[in-house]
């Protein structure tokens, strides 16, 4: 019998723990994860924040299998290092958990900008659920009317949708030309920026916070407004900072796995510089499906991707199956969410402006459909506003066969 450790119980940890226990009926299984809560689904944080959802509607059916397969869940723990050279790991409480196979899922953390006031209260990030529900118990005992959201990727303008819904005023600041700069063009991100002025929703593009003050009359820590590198003031008793991210990558660096600046570096079998650990979802460091570079794929479908083929090299790899997993060919990027009312998707890399492709585009006033092409082969796809096409063009990205855009939008 085997003993297999899954640090992190997040869509990766979650569905390595599932496959393993599916794969190996008998071995231990434990998984670690330093949120005290049960597990849940980051994808619906933003429609929990608006109060589309309940806590139990975004809660994952975790806590069924772990009952039922006889899982040991730790919640509310943290993993203090990890002893590559003697096989185990040490929690922060003293224990040591011996492992055979270890897999690493600890995800990533959210930025905090390194400005004057950024620990006044009132300012939060938004990345855990612990990070939405402490905003809630800040709205609910402030009452604040306007808000200002750092940041205008795809979480930045998540949270700005949801904070609008609850009725506050809403300003988003982007330090780019334009919203969504990793996922999208100028042209793309004009429609959602239009309509967000359209609800009177402020958009300020490339500009930066400088600092956040409190109300210089006032005793208490209360955020009151952003001042931005330009000068300019805005009037905010509600900041979210939605900046980005990093890899939680300090378990691996002490334990001499090798790491590149988007994360911990795995073949196509999701095993690292170490042969008994492997790592998969955000902490890990993959090849982009469509263009081979190293990137940290973001995806909730994707990290489950890599899990899988984790726990099937994992229970191979120590001699309990026959079967070798099929190599992980790389992240697929595909982001699908809404904002404002406006449907958006986008896969590859379309935000650029590469020769290489043929750009196929297709536009009316209410949306914005740019394709991707090499020799008629679909290298990556933009859609706002009307992603109707979204089943036909992602099938053949993901297939590699030819397309004639002239039949799909006929």
């Amino acid at each position: 019998m085997k003993t297999y450790v899954v640090i992190g119980n997040s869509a990766a940890g979650l569905t390595a723990v599932t496959n393993l226990r599916q794969l190996d009926k008998e071995s231990k299984i434990i998984c670690i994860s330093k949120e005290k809560g049960l597990p849940y689904n980051k994808c619906k944080l933003a429609n929990y924040l608006a109060g589309k959802l309940q806590e139990g509607d975004i809660q994952t059916f975790f806590k069924q299998i772990v009952e039922d397969e006889n899982i040991d869940l730790r919640v509310g723990e943290r993993v203090s290092k990890v002893m590559s050279d003697n096989a185990f790991v040490l929690l922060e409480n003293g224990e040591n958990l011996a492992y055979d196979k270890l897999l690493i899922a600890t995800g990533a953390s959210s930025i905090k900008p390194q400005v004057e006031g950024a620990n006044l209260d009132g300012v939060f990030t938004f990345h855990t659920l612990e990070c939405a529900n402490a905003i809630l118990d800040f709205i609910a005992k402030n009452n604040p009317k306007k808000a200002v959201v750092v940041g205008g990727g795809m979480t930045g303008l998540e949270c700005a949708d949801a904070l609008y819904s609850l009725g506050l005023q809403v300003a988003v600041i982007e330090r780019n030309e334009h919203v969504l700069f990793r996922q999208s063009d100028l042209r793309g991100s004009s429609h959602i920026e239009q309509r967000m002025k359209q609800l009177g929703v402020q958009v300020y593009l490339e500009e930066r916070a400088k600092a956040f003050e409190p109300d210089f009359e006032s005793d208490n820590e209360l955020v009151k407004r952003v001042v931005l590198e330009s000068g300019k003031k805005i009037e905010a008793d509600l900041i979210i900072c939605a900046i980005g991210v990093r890899p939680n990558i300090r378990l691996a660096q002490e334990a001499q796995i090798k790491i590149e600046k988007c994360g911990i570096i795995t073949n196509e079998y999701m095993q690292t510089s170490v042969p008994n650990i492997y790592a998969a979802g955000d902490v890990a460091c993959v090849k982009d499906f469509v263009t081979g570079k190293l990137i940290r794929s973001c995806t909730w479908p994707d990290a489950c991707m890599q899990a899988n083929i984790a726990a099937q090299s994992m229970v191979f790899d120590a001699g309990i199956s026959e079967v070798k997993s099929q190599p992980y060919n790389g992240a697929y990027s595909l982001i699908f969410s809404e904002f404002f009312g406006i449907k958006f998707a986008s896969c590859g890399p379309v935000s650029g402006s590469d020769s290489s492709y043929t750009t196929f585009v297709k536009q009316q006033e209410s949306f914005y459909n740019k394709i991707l092409l090499k020799e008629n082969i679909i290298k990556g796809f933009l859609l706002v506003g009307d992603v109707s096409k979204l089943g036909v063009l992602n099938r053949h990205l993901m297939s590699g066969q030819k397309i004639d855009l002239g039949k799909v939008y006929d």
